[in-house]
């Protein structure tokens, strides 16, 4: 590749103890020649920055004073970011070596490309995926990764842009499409800021990739197992925020009805959550109705940098529940 792009990889790191030195190993080991690393810390108490300072001095390392959430943190990594590419990538993730090669040469092979990324597994076991992209039913306001918790080969599967948006654990963006938007949304603390960045690239214009060739594993269970109410609250108001921001009327009244009741009676029935959970989801509800101006200043942004693009998948989004019950599996 001749003159290849700077690409600036960014982690956000928060007490990312247990795989970090795996994560910046395998992103040191990376085939491509052009690239910078930033982690970003988000005020860890576990001696992680420690680690990174004392064995990764060649990586940047930015030290935030509290914890600014996944947005932010990844905002203050950009603003200091000096390559034309940005890369997000997680802490629990591990890259192959010639993952940003492959997304590199995707940007380069059309102009049209706005955000990428590749097949990622499970961290373990290896062989099972996670994610190969990601789609979002906008009458139900579903999302789902694509493959989850299938055996597949990535040599199996084939480059495509039929989906919505790229998981963010590890994708590769154009810098100037990030600074378009405004960077990422820091309204989103935790979870749903890949859909809205998928949303947003879409809106713009751009394809959004999905890489088979680009492998990464990941370390689910030290983002998600075991979640919180804590985390529960985030992820119902990060959801909930989006549904309001992106989709027009008629599918916000839908994914609303979807999502408090129908997805609540999943939730109850399979995974056994006591009623508090729903009670979060009215109480998230009821403060961004009260809060509703702030959003409606959003959608008139949006509608700035071009038209909505969504999908009916409902058909999909049947066919994948009703493997979930009959298998009793559930992926994360």
């Amino acid at each position: 590749m001749s003159n290849p792009p700077l690409v600036s990889v960014i982690v956000v790191n928060y007490n990312g103890k247990k795989y970090i030195r795996e994560c910046l190993n395998s992103l040191l080991d990376q085939k491509y020649p052009n690239f910078e690393i930033i982690v970003v810390d988000n005020a860890s108490t576990d001696n992680s920055p420690e680690i990174i300072k004392k064995e990764f001095p060649q990586i940047k390392l930015i030290i935030n004073n509290k914890n600014l959430g996944f947005a932010a943190g990844n905002n203050v990594g950009i603003k200091k970011a000096e390559g034309e590419l940005i890369a997000l990538f997680n802490p629990d993730a591990i890259a192959e070596p010639n993952w940003l090669s492959e997304l590199v040469n995707a940007f380069n092979s059309s102009l049209d490309v706005g955000i990428a990324g590749g097949i990622v597994y499970y961290y373990e076991p290896k062989d099972v995926v996670w994610a190969a992209g990601g789609k979002i039913d906008i009458f139900t306001g579903v999302s789902w990764h694509i493959y989850q918790g299938e055996k597949i080969n990535s040599k199996n599967l084939k480059t495509t842009d039929d989906i919505d948006y790229i998981p963010g654990c590890a994708l590769v963006i154009r810098k100037n499409l990030l600074e378009k938007i405004n960077l990422l949304d820091e309204e989103y603390f935790l979870y749903t800021d890949d859909l809205d960045l998928g949303f947003q690239i879409k809106r713009l214009g751009y394809r959004c990739l999905f890489v088979p060739t680009a492998v990464v594993y990941h370390a689910v269970s030290y983002s998600w197992k075991g979640k919180s109410l804590f985390g529960y609250s985030h992820h119902v108001r990060s959801r909930l925020y989006f549904y309001f921001k992106h989709f027009p009327i008629p599918f916000l009244i839908t994914s609303l009805f979807f999502y408090t009741l129908i997805s609540t009676f999943f939730e109850l029935l399979l995974f056994r959550r006591p009623l508090s959970y729903f009670t979060i989801k009215i109480k998230v509800l009821m403060n961004i109705l009260k809060n509703i101006h702030k959003i409606v200043e959003k959608r008139r942004e949006l509608k700035k940098n071009g038209n909505f693009r969504g999908k009916i998948r409902i058909f999909e989004v049947l066919k994948i529940t009703w493997q979930r019950i009959k298998t009793r599996k559930y992926y994360w």
